[in-house]
């Protein structure tokens, strides 16, 4: 299913429609309370394409919108073994050749659950 409009109602409530993707039907309900829980994209992007509806929207809605500084990295060819299950849950890591053919040098930074930050170096 697929939330596609939501809008108070002048008796008190909200009023929703939504798409049966099995079955092709757009329905619709009432509810005293709505809670929206769609995930930081869906979320804006409903209260976005109600905005209308809703006059005391923050007109900030939808700028300056982050993905949490989050990265997805490669690797490819790695010369040591990898073990993505084990090592804290915040976790930055990069790795790159020196001018010495075959030398490598690792800089890490793990956050704690504490919040503080360590780094270390090593040679490989």
């Amino acid at each position: 299913m697929r939330v596609t409009h939501i809008a108070p109602r002048d008796q008190g409530g909200y009023g929703i429609r939504y798409l049966d993707h099995r079955t092709g039907r757009t329905s619709f309900f009432i509810c005293d309370r709505l809670v929206l829980a769609a995930g930081a994209l869906g979320t804006t992007e409903l209260l976005l394409r109600n905005r209308d509806r809703f006059p005391l929207l923050s007109p900030v809605l939808g700028k300056r919108f982050s993905g949490n500084g989050d990265l997805l990295g490669f690797m490819f060819s790695a010369d040591l073994p990898v073990h993505p299950s084990k090592g804290p849950v915040i976790t930055g890591t990069v790795r790159f050749r020196t001018a010495a053919a075959g030398t490598c040098r690792t800089r890490a930074t793990r956050r704690s659950s504490t919040g503080s930050s360590r780094a270390a170096r090593s040679a490989a």
